[in-house]
């Protein structure tokens, strides 16, 4: 039969006694902590003098809570199945952690699972119920190690199935269900870690390989997108340049046209020292090497004035023209 800890919080302790009745009842060995029974040390934080003033660190260094710690360890490495009892605090739920690490099975009971309230840890344990009876059926089922060495033709690609024919073989021999959890010898554990990391790496390897193709079917495409643009590209710039040629050609025609026109607009020069027409208008001036725009004055003293910058200067003047357009003959600004 099962050696049960019973593990919950004071406040379920008249529970906790009544189960540790009703499964001793069907041939289990229970320990409950708040049950001195058979010399256990029974142990409760309202033992200490002034625990409102202790902290998680200071509280462990009491003596009375090292021997509590100790003593609740004891059973817990003694039992080989952990049944928590909720509502409990973080000491019992420690204590499950601690079971279900070391191998032990684990069993949660509450009177009933409100809404909400749920934990995803709890998936460490082998029975979630809120039925003793459940509770009881359960324990009726073996957890047996059985040793490698006890398989026939222990094969390592065959043992899953050698443990199966195994627990076949056995099954029902004392009117009990039986779980397996085979004790490998430490070469068989490295083994089994190895052929896993060997069949995790391959896997990885796959993923890799197929997440590569992805990105070479990608880069394939993304190349072509280039090269369309690419090739869309020099297409404009072949477009621009013959627009440009045209553009160059109708400029140098319309450039000729209009020398061609300046030509035929002759300059009817008169030499200086005939007198202007008219004063303070803008004559074309010359003084037989280079042009410019001049003004002629009828003041004390006759002459001529040429603008700033002006080729021509006022007194160098031996022509003078009148300004006319070809559009409607001489005018005079």
């Amino acid at each position: 039969m099962s050696k049960i800890y019973l593990a919950s919080s004071w406040k379920n302790a008249e529970l906790v006694k009544y189960f540790k009745g009703e499964l001793q009842a069907n041939g289990h060995e229970v320990d409950a902590f708040c049950d001195p029974e058979a010399g256990r040390f029974v142990f409760s934080f309202d033992k200490l003098p002034k625990v409102e003033e202790m902290n998680a660190q200071t509280v462990l260094q009491e003596s009375i809570v090292k021997r509590a710690f100790y003593e609740d360890k004891k059973w817990l490495d003694w039992a080989d199945t952990v049944l928590l009892i909720l509502p409990a605090g973080k000491s019992a739920h420690l204590e499950a952690g601690y079971a279900a690490g070391a191998g032990k099975r684990l069993i949660i009971y509450q009177d009933e699972f409100p809404a909400g309230d749920f934990d995803v840890m709890y998936g460490f344990a082998d029975l979630i119920t809120s039925y003793l009876s459940e509770v009881i059926d359960f324990l009726k089922t073996r957890r047996m190690q059985v040793s490698i060495a006890q398989l026939p033709e222990h094969e390592f690609e065959r043992l899953d199935e050698q443990i199966t024919v195994y627990l076949e073989e056995t099954d029902g021999e004392d009117g009990l269900n039986y779980e397996v959890a085979a004790a490998l010898p430490p070469f068989l554990i490295g083994y089994t870690a190895a052929w896993n990391e060997v069949e995790r790496l391959s896997a990885e390897l796959e993923r890799v390989q197929r997440s590569a193709l992805q990105n070479l079917d990608l880069a394939v495409r993304s190349s072509r997108d280039i090269t369309r643009l690419r090739n869309h590209l020099q297409e404009t710039r072949n477009e621009m340049m013959k627009r440009q040629s045209f553009y160059q050609g109708e400029i140098r025609a319309i450039q000729k046209e209009l020398n061609a026109s300046l030509r035929q607009v002759a300059i009817s020069w008169t030499p200086f020292p005939d007198i202007p027409l008219s004063e303070h208008t803008k004559y074309i001036v010359s003084d037989g090497r280079s042009t410019g725009f001049g003004y002629y004055y009828f003041e004390d003293e006759q002459h001529w004035t040429t603008e700033d910058m002006s080729p021509v200067d006022g007194p160098d003047v031996t022509h003078y023209a009148v300004i006319n357009l070809p559009a409607d003959g001489p005018h005079h600004e």
